[in-house]
């Protein structure tokens, strides 16, 4: 038996939503920047366990998986305690890719 831990807020949108009636655009699209707020946490989802982080986008705090591309970005530009992360603003890059046979967008984000 896996634990599965939520961070309690909603994972971060990269298309277009509708929630309770209200259209929202993308929560981060390519180009934007967005804060992080904590130190992040592991998660367990559909792909394993990741490593999620709360962050401030277009439309309020979201929950963001960062990659291990992401992760490397990151420990090179702010050191390898995540801790250290929070507050520093990072650049959205999305790209398009097939992962498993399934077509993704994936974001990486950089400094």
């Amino acid at each position: 038996m896996i634990k599965k831990i939520s961070t309690g807020v909603a994972f971060a949108r990269k298309e277009p939503y509708e929630w309770e009636g209200k259209k929202y655009e993308a929560d981060i699209k390519d180009g934007d920047i967005i804060k992080i707020l904590n130190e992040g946490t592991v998660v367990t989802g559909q792909f394993g366990d990741q490593q999620a982080f709360l962050v401030e986008t277009r439309n309020g705090e979201k929950t963001q998986t960062f990659n291990q591309s992401t992760i490397n970005v990151l420990v090179d530009e702010f050191g390898d305690e995540s801790k250290d992360w929070i507050g520093k603003e990072v650049r959205v890059i999305l790209k398009k890719d097939v992962v498993a046979g399934k077509k993704v967008t994936i974001a990486y984000l950089v400094s």
